[in-house]
């Protein structure tokens, strides 16, 4: 197993992650701003959590560099992790997508879209640096988030959707971003590669104990398939059916 990255890059996850680039994101609405910084846990006096830690944006980022890396080393556990990520995140931009295009179509019986419907000045303008393509879309999926309840605010304002409505389902998005980007939490870096696994050395037994096994498919992954290829979980980590057994 190689002991230094050769490769630096953003897009795949080939090596060192040496390079980043800048993500613009202006956050209209007060979801969006959380879903970008985060929330730490709140305790009481005798230690009790009262207000649960919210995952923002910079935490996934921060966390998911562990697993692109481990993935440009043949990590299996890095394989299943980035899947998992993957499956959240695709299930509910998906979700979030349809969600835009019904309002895109409220929007245009009032003379707007997506594009130019009014809506205030920005809450907050962050530059992010991003340097995995596992953040690239979690900050497209923020941003959609942030998209769609500025649009619902305005629907509101309009009369087009009732305040409960509204409070239903900003609510229901933000749940949905939060969970999505929950799925970069519990990896630990374990130096193993495919090889090791298969000799099932103390390392990856180790791995095993701390991180759960992975799915027999995931074994069959590589680099590039495990980012660019089908995924091949779902978001809790259950392997889906074959093709030929679906």
């Amino acid at each position: 197993m190689p002991d230094d990255y050769d490769v630096s890059s953003v897009d795949s996850p080939m090596g060192r992650l040496s390079l980043h680039r800048m993500y613009e994101f202006e956050a209209y609405t007060h979801t969006g701003r959380m879903l970008v910084n985060g929330r730490n846990a709140e305790r009481n006096e005798d230690g009790r959590i009262v207000r649960h830690a919210i995952i923002g944006l910079t935490m996934f980022e921060s966390k998911m560099r562990d697993v692109w890396a481990d993935v440009s080393r043949s990590n299996p556990f890095a394989f299943y992790w980035l899947q998992k990520a993957r499956a959240s995140l695709e299930e509910i931009h998906n979700t979030v997508g349809d969600a835009l295009d019904r309002t895109e179509e409220q929007l245009k019986d009032q003379g707007f879209d997506l594009e130019n419907f009014p809506r205030p000045d920005p809450h907050e303008t962050f530059e992010l640096k991003i340097k995995t393509g596992i953040g690239w879309d979690a900050a497209d999926l923020v941003r959609d988030v942030d998209l769609l309840e500025s649009a619902m605010l305005f629907l509101r304002s309009a009369g087009e959707i009732s305040n409960d409505t509204f409070q239903v389902e900003y609510k229901r998005f933000r749940k949905l971003a939060r969970k999505a980007l929950r799925s970069c939490m519990r990896y630990h870096h374990f130096p193993v590669n495919l090889d090791d696994y298969h000799a099932q050395t103390d390392t990856t037994k180790e791995a095993i104990q701390r991180l759960g096994d992975v799915p027999a498919r995931i074994l069959e992954l590589d680099p590039s398939s495990a980012w660019f290829g089908p995924v091949i979980v779902d978001e809790d980590g259950k392997a889906l059916p074959t093709e030929s057994a679906a």
